[in-house]
């Protein structure tokens, strides 16, 4: 077998390449796995999963996981995984999620560097070093905290998501006026 061709096929999903790992009660297809150690976890079209410790997990068209401990989530669209940890969350659409913690959190299209997020829902954001619990950010540059910008022409939006898991908005009665009037906007 031709060397180049075994390489490519690695990268772009032509076919499986499994070293070095620790597997159990996996599925993998068309996905390149090294050195990781992967428990009742689905892989299909992932480009590159490397050094990562995953259980309960599905990665479905990922672009990158690595260095990464990863817990009852989905890693799925061109998203990608860099030392971080991530339990029971969704990270789609061309997220990248670096030296991150992400618990209970549905991150969209966004990107995060040095964050902690807590059962948030997140939506083309921005966000470094910064640390959100129970919210829904929306359209923001978030660093340190602090509300630095907005992402294309929208508005940034933060609501405090009261009492609910990730994506699923159990807002008090008093307060659905003020959802509806920012989400209208």
């Amino acid at each position: 077998m031709d060397n180049d061709k075994a390489q490519s096929s690695a990268f772009n999903g032509d076919g499986n390449t499994i070293t070095r790992c620790s597997l159990s009660n996996c599925t993998i297809n068309n996905s390149c796995v090294k050195r990781s150690t992967l428990s009742d976890c689905v892989l299909s079209k992932v480009e590159d999963v490397s050094r990562i410790t995953a259980q309960n997990s599905q990665f479905h068209d990922a672009a990158l996981a690595e260095r990464s401990a990863i817990t009852n989530s989905t890693i799925q669209t061109q998203s990608s995984v860099h030392r971080s940890t991530i339990g029971q969350s969704v990270i789609q659409d061309k997220s990248a999620v670096k030296r991150s913690t992400v618990t209970g959190t549905m991150v969209s299209n966004s990107q995060l560097q040095r964050a902690s997020l807590t059962n948030c829902v997140v939506n083309e954001c921005i966000i470094e070093r910064s640390d959100f619990r129970g919210l829904v950010l929306k359209y923001g540059i978030w660093k340190r905290n602090k509300l630095v910008g907005k992402t294309g022409n929208q508005d940034p939006t933060f609501i405090r998501n009261y009492g609910s898991k990730a994506g699923i908005l159990k807002l008090a009665p008093g307060r659905m006026f003020i959802f509806l009037a920012i989400m209208l906007n």
